[in-house]
C-alpha cells in the first residue's frame, strides 16, 4: 500500500493488511534463521542461500516499513495499536543500512 492508499483505506482493512504483513514478516524471519543455520552447517558460503538471505533483509525492512505506517494510521484515527517487539527487532542490526549485502550474509550467516 502506498501512504495515500493506508490513509483513504477502512480500518478494518487497515487491521487485515497489518495481520497479513506480520505472518509474511515472521515467515521471512523464520527462513533466514533456517538459511543461517544451512549456511553454518549444510553448506557454508553457498551463493543461493548468501543470495535468498540478502533479498529477504530487503523484503523485511520494506514490509516494516508498511507495518510501521499502518499503525501510525490507525493510531492517528484514534485508536490503538503497536509494532510488535518481535517485528521491531527484525532487520537491521547495529550498524546496519537495512539494505543487505552478499558479503555481509557470508560473513555473519544471516542478517536477523
Amino acid at each position: 500500500f502506498s501512504a495515500a492508499a493506508i490513509a483513504s483505506e477502512n480500518v478494518t482493512l487497515l487491521n487485515c493488511r497489518l495481520c497479513e504483513l506480520l505472518s509474511n514478516l515472521r515467515a521471512l524471519s523464520d527462513s533466514n534463521e533456517q538459511i543461517a543455520e544451512s549456511l553454518r552447517t549444510d553448506c557454508p558460503g553457498d551463493p543461493d542461500l548468501i543470495e535468498a538471505a540478502a533479498e529477504n533483509v530487503g523484503v523485511i525492512e520494506r514490509k516494516k516499513a508498511e507495518v510501521e505506517a499502518i499503525v501510525a494510521e490507525i493510531r492517528r484515527r484514534g485508536l490503538e495499536a503497536e509494532v510488535p517487539e518481535d517485528v521491531r527487532r527484525m532487520g537491521k542490526q547495529d550498524g546496519d543500512d537495512g539494505k543487505g549485502s552478499k558479503e555481509e550474509a557470508k560473513e555473519e550467516g544471516y542478517f536477523l
